[in-house]
């Protein structure tokens, strides 16, 4: 076996997940054998680290999908303490890339941006990714135009665009609101942090309407 790479764990009193050699990962810690690694065997150790952060997304979806194709909904009671967001996205993303479609070099969050696609527009557009080492976000706006996009790009658009809620576009401009709505059914598609910048742009228009039907009402 090369030096660093994962096995798996003998079982002990402590669960183990995965062992290096030389150490041992538990469920809150890396310890270190009394037989210690050397400089090289430490640096692998840290590089299949970073396998594992990489790799944790399509574990949980792979053993899901496999447990609800084996135990049908049975397997739901297996989810436990999972943030079900978490588990929806890496569901998802397992059962709709295929593992001959999967780039190692790319991350969890490239896939997940090319998951609605087709298998065949999944293998071109992550192809492209890797071919122009793409981001996550240019990859998706890459995806959503149809062609190679830069952040230089995205950033200049974002400058010139108005923000998701205008009021004065919204209620004004038939195609705007269109486009906002679009966006919205859409939604799912969009990262849990842009979600977040939608929410704090909509939190004053939600309370300016609030106040309008109050008003109205009495």
């Amino acid at each position: 076996m090369a030096t660093g790479a994962i096995k798996p764990a003998k079982k002990q009193q402590e669960l183990q997940f995965v062992a290096l050699p030389k150490a041992t990962l538990t469920e809150n810690a890396l310890i270190y054998n009394d037989d210690a690694p050397t400089f090289e065997e430490w640096e692998a150790h840290g590089r299949a680290l970073q396998q594992c952060s990489g790799a944790a997304l399509w574990w949980v979806g792979d053993w899901f999908v496999w447990g609800e194709g084996q135990f049908g909904e049975q397997a739901y009671q297996a989810v436990g303490d999972y943030e079900p967001e978490t588990v929806r996205w890496a569901v998802y993303c397992a059962s709709r890339v295929r593992l001959s479609h999967r780039r190692i070099g790319l991350s969890f969050g490239h896939h997940q941006a090319v998951a609605p696609l087709t298998p065949d527009e999944q293998d071109k557009w992550l192809g492209l990714a890797e071919k122009h080492d793409l981001t996550m976000r240019e990859l998706r706006a890459s995806i959503k135009v149809g062609r190679i996009v830069s952040q230089e790009e995205i950033d200049a658009q974002r400058a010139i665009a108005p923000a998701l809620v205008d009021v004065e576009l919204v209620f004004h401009d038939p195609k705007w609101l269109r486009f906002v709505k679009q966006q919205w059914n859409d939604r799912a598609s969009i990262p849990v942090d842009e979600k977040r910048r939608w929410l704090e742009a909509l939190r004053e228009p939600a309370r300016m309407a609030a106040e309008l039907e109050k008003e109205l009402a009495e």
